[in-house]
């Protein structure tokens, strides 16, 4: 009774990778909250939880979300992920195209060949909020958890990314002019901890985190 309930609801009986899936129509037309809640459950289970990364200029890691069709189906999973990229960008979400993950095919136990496509959400300090404050992880406790501890440790900090930013600006100019490290750091007149992230920045190509909301 129940998984015909979810059938007559527009949910894919049996095997989905040997299947068309499509959002259903009661969804892609329905309101705010109710393309929330379907893309809610659907991130939660599929979509990689957003993390803060190191020595680059986006604060955050790029999550995917992508599915494997065997061949010959592959059209209407494009179908499919477009679609989520339309309820997406009704929520102010940016994505980017969707792509065919071309280093493997997996194969099925039937001998049919399946292709992963995906897209990526895009990493972006104001649109990675969006994604938070939009639409939260509602059924998936553990990955909720962990994404409100990244934008945590992403809010607490962001004054520090901003000054960081600017003070990089000043020691690769200063650097790219002739200046060491040592000068550098005597002439900016900075607190000791700078000492060692100059050097960071310097030889090791490293950069501090990304702070905007605007970009």
């Amino acid at each position: 009774p129940l998984a015909r309930l979810f059938h007559l609801s527009g949910v894919p009986k049996g095997d989905k990778v040997l299947q068309k899936t499509l959002v259903p129509s009661w969804i892609m037309g329905g309101g705010k909250e109710v393309k929330q809640a379907f893309l809610s459950s659907l991130f939660g289970n599929e979509l990689q939880c957003p993390r803060l990364r190191f020595s680059c200029k986006n604060a955050f890691s790029s999550p995917q979300l992508g599915f494997h069709k065997v061949e010959g189906n592959e059209c209407d999973l494009k179908i499919f992920l477009s679609q989520i990229k339309i309820l997406l960008e009704e929520f102010g979400v940016n994505s980017s195209e969707i792509s065919f993950d071309n280093s493997y095919k997996s194969v099925r136990k039937d001998g049919l060949l399946a292709r992963k496509q995906y897209f990526s959400i895009d990493s972006k300090a104001k649109n990675i909020l969006n994604l938070y404050n939009e639409i939260p992880f509602k059924y998936a406790a553990e990955k909720k958890l962990r994404f409100d501890q990244e934008i945590n440790k992403f809010l607490k900090n962001k004054d520090v990314y901003k000054k960081d930013w600017e003070i990089y600006e000043k020691v690769m100019q200063m650097h790219s002019n002739g200046l060491g490290r040592r000068v550098i750091f005597k002439q900016l007149n900075l607190p000791q901890k700078y000492f060692y992230k100059i050097n960071a920045w310097i030889h090791y190509g490293h950069k501090p985190l990304h702070y905007s909301l605007n970009q």
